[in-house]
Parts: structure tokens; C-alpha cells; sequence
């Protein structure tokens, strides 16, 4: 996988993103997702959800969408919040 930049409501959490994921289908919305310890990121449901990747010797956006849904799993000592996003062509149908 190449180099990503992760960002919440214009905040760079790259660093502390443990896993993600995003989507891309042709004339159908675009999905995200971002794993970060809960300790780390206080985003919430409505936060912007924006990921570019490296792409030849620019960066682009693959995906840039509100977050809908957020999930947080825990355990003894460590928790983390997954960020699932969609982009807003999920408003249009």
C-alpha cells in the first residue's frame, strides 16, 4: 500500500490511524473507514472524513465524506473508535 494522509474535520491523524479502508465504485457513493486508539480522536458522527494517497508524485483525494456512523471497541486496557464514512452522492438517492 502506498502513503495516505488522514484527516478529520481538517485535523491530520495520520499518525495515530491504526488501519483504514476506502471504496471507490463507479457512479456509486465512495466508503471510508479509519481505525484510531479513543484516546487519540474526539471526532464524532457529522465530522469530515477526507484521505488522499499518494499517487505518482501527487497527492489526491479518494475519498472526502461526512462520518455516519462510528463504532468503539474496548478492552482492559486499550480502546479504539472506528470512523465509517460515506461520501455525500449517498444524500442524492
Amino acid at each position: 500500500m502506498g502513503q495516505v494522509i488522514v484527516t478529520l474535520d481538517g485535523v491530520d491523524v495520520t499518525n495515530v490511524c491504526v488501519s483504514g479502508s476506502w471504496t471507490r465504485r463507479l457512479n456509486r457513493p465512495s466508503t471510508a473507514q479509519v481505525r484510531v486508539p479513543m484516546q487519540e480522536v474526539t471526532a464524532d458522527v457529522g465530522t469530515l472524513l477526507k484521505i488522499e494517497a499518494l499517487v505518482g508524485t501527487s497527492y489526491e483525494i479518494v475519498h472526502h465524506g461526512r462520518v455516519l456512523l462510528c463504532e468503539t471497541d474496548t478492552g482492559e486496557d486499550s480502546g479504539y473508535t472506528v470512523y465509517n464514512s460515506t461520501d455525500p452522492m449517498e444524500l442524492w438517492q
